[in-house]
């Protein structure tokens, strides 16, 4: 996706502005329907394949007017009416929308990260409780030890945990 997108409008805003940049006769032509004169010879004279079309003119710069700094309207650029900036841009539209779902992915992403950085943290010490309990039982059994015995054991072990919390 091109980030960069360029209205009409704003890509002759561009271009008038880098010419009035270039100095005085060193402008060249640039953008579409741009004409430029074929490099000349090493024979003398323009190539063969030269066109005989010139560069047309270029109009003299026109001063942008200036308009209050930070103003709630922009300035009217020449021969530009003052509702034109708030036409109807679909590229920009879509672009909004674009960078809409990016937020919405992004904070999805976020709360993803923390959900499991909790899970984690909750689930690693029920995993060990559970893992030592387990093997608590299997140690009992295999020890020779009945379901009768096995639930006092571990009837014993709550009461010590309990005994080690103060609960």
């Amino acid at each position: 996706m091109n980030l960069f997108l360029e209205s009409p409008q704003q890509e002759a805003e561009r271009l008038l502005r880098e010419q009035q940049r270039q100095p005085y006769g060193a402008s060249t032509p640039s953008g579409p329907g741009a004409v430029t004169s074929a490099p000349p010879s090493p024979w003398g004279g323009a190539a063969p394949y030269a066109s005989s079309a010139q560069p047309a003119p270029q109009p003299a710069p026109q001063p942008m007017p200036q308009s209050a700094p930070y103003s709630a309207q922009p300035a009217a650029y020449p021969g530009q009416p003052q509702a034109d900036w708030e036409r109807y841009s679909l590229e920009q539209e879509t672009y909004r929308d674009e960078m809409a779902f990016n937020r919405k992915r992004a904070s999805a992403r976020k709360r993803c990260g923390i959900l499991r950085a909790l899970a984690f943290v909750i689930a690693v010490p029920l995993m060990l409780i559970v893992a030592f309990v387990v093997s608590y039982v299997l140690t009992c059994i295999l020890n020779g030890a009945s379901p009768d015995d096995i639930a006092l054991l571990l009837g014993d072990l709550w009461a010590r945990v309990q005994g080690w919390l103060h609960l």
